[in-house]
């Protein structure tokens, strides 16, 4: 498609220019999203929409869960564990944990503020936001059971390696298993980032169309879902093997 050999050419001048290997056509498209919703559109309607913000805690809570949930997408999408040289992981990982309380914490407190009382945000919004919501907690328990299915496997295999035993067909397995759990963690945080937490300004987006309003959000809404596979395979490149090259990170938990 035009969208992924815009990529392809994208990261090849960002790794000749040494920049990060993570920043994609698709991480620089999801981030402007989340830039724009987080930092020009919410601080210009809130105080119009939302006057007592501060005093309203179930509100301030979504708004502080919504912040870093995605912000925290924005930074670990770009730096994984293995870039920086290992550096960016244990920040990877403190990250990924405070978003992904920060995450719950929005989600249920978005839902009660979109259904409770019922009818005081209008259905146009609240049923969307609540789909996203839905979406959001489906992407961070897969993410979640994944990445700690890979770390079970790694120390399993390291154990079996330890042992003096380099090669087996259970080792192989073991091995097959671990690489499949790293690509679902990887996919379940891309569609985090692209899908879920965007499906809110996604909405905000589409408002500006007006009575094509209904057209846009489905529109982008299905665009930010097929971004997520050709996303998620920008992780399982290896820049010094050339764009392209589909082996599987390693390192990247």
């Amino acid at each position: 498609s035009f969208l992924s050999a815009t990529d392809k050419s994208f990261n090849k001048t960002l790794f000749t220019m040494g920049l990060p290997k993570n920043l994609s056509i698709y991480w620089t498209l999801s981030t402007l999203l989340a830039f724009w919703f987080l930092f020009i559109y919410a601080p210009m309607t809130l105080p119009r929409r939302h006057p007592h913000v501060l005093s309203d805690f179930p509100f301030l809570a979504h708004l502080v869960g919504v912040y870093v949930i995605y912000l925290g997408c924005v930074v670990n999408t770009l730096f994984t564990p293995s870039t920086l040289n290992g550096n960016a992981r244990p920040w990877h990982i403190l990250i990924g944990r405070c978003a992904m309380v920060a995450g719950i914490v929005g989600v249920i407190s978005g839902f009660y503020k979109s259904w409770i009382p019922f009818g005081a945000v209008p259905l146009g919004f609240a049923i969307p936001v609540s789909i996203g919501g839905v979406a959001q907690l489906i992407a961070q328990y897969m993410g979640y059971t994944a990445i700690k299915r890979f770390q079970k496997l790694k120390q399993q295999i390291e154990q079996i390696e330890t042992s003096g035993v380099k090669s087996s067909v259970e080792l192989e397995n073991l091995k097959d298993e671990k690489d499949k759990a790293l690509r679902t963690h990887i996919a379940s945080m891309v569609a985090l980032f692209a899908a879920a937490c965007g499906i809110p300004a996604c909405v905000r987006v589409a408002e500006q169309f007006g009575a094509y309003q209904l057209i846009a959000i489905i529109s982008l809404v299905v665009a930010m879902q097929l971004m997520v596979n050709p996303f998620a395979m920008t992780y399982v490149k290896k820049p010094d093997q050339g764009v392209g090259e589909t082996t599987l990170l390693q390192g990247e938990a």
